[in-house]
């Protein structure tokens, strides 16, 4: 398999993904507990989206020989993970 196909795959599947926990994150009853899972899983998403933006420069700056699409995918399929992954975490902690 060609490795663009293979990343359109990933790109593909995460954005059904995300469709479905649309969906079905828009069912939650919206309160104070609710926005502040919010803006918890949005802090963490923060946090881990500029800790590892400064990991992929730095990978980039000693490999400029890379393709740029990989770590902007990387980068990207991070950001929404973690905040798939901090609102499920934040729902049950609190």
């Amino acid at each position: 398999m060609d490795e663009v196909l293979i990343m359109r795959i990933i790109v593909i599947i995460t954005t059904l993904i995300y469709v479905v926990f649309y969906i079905i994150d828009r069912r939650t009853v919206l309160d104070e507990r609710e926005n502040l899972i919010q803006l918890k899983a949005t802090n963490l998403q923060q946090q881990v989206a500029l800790y590892g933006l400064m990991v992929i420069v730095g990978i980039y700056l000693y490999h400029p020989s890379l393709n740029a699409l990989y770590p902007i995918l990387v980068f990207a399929l991070s950001s929404i993970y973690t905040y798939m992954f901090g609102v499920f975490y934040y729902r049950r902690k609190m």
